[in-house]
């Protein structure tokens, strides 16, 4: 798959976020799919992702200001959680989660949002 062709069935992007170790977007796809893709750093968006799981499922919200988006590939769950403080939108935390099916092994981590970045119109 080229990079190009990574974002002709992208409908909206719904996540995009870093850390210090990786870089993480959520797309919902035309066919109203949803897809994670992720690049460890030092790669960049522009490149063509370390790891793509199709076929996530968005968590029922319970309240308006989170959304919630799992992923499974193999033994591990992925799951970013978004939450929109405020009105306006100013303020956003993302959490990413991984797990195993176990709940042996646990990994989170605070990400920084980048919805706002240059990066967020790549298509």
């Amino acid at each position: 798959m080229t990079q190009l062709a990574l974002y002709n069935n992208v409908k909206t992007n719904l996540i995009l976020c870093d850390n210090f170790e990786f870089v993480i977007r959520v797309d919902q796809l035309v066919n109203d799919s949803l897809r994670y893709l992720c690049w460890k750093k030092p790669k960049s968006i522009t490149e063509i992702p370390d790891l793509i799981i199709e076929n996530g499922i968005a968590l029922e919200k319970t309240k308006t200001d989170r959304q919630e988006y799992v992923f499974s590939n193999g033994e591990w769950n992925y799951a970013l959680e978004k939450i929109v403080v405020g009105e306006v939108s100013d303020i956003v935390h993302i959490f990413f989660e991984i797990s195993d099916k176990d709940g042996k092994e646990n990994y989170a981590w605070k990400m920084r949002d980048l919805t706002r970045s240059t990066y967020a119109n790549i298509r």
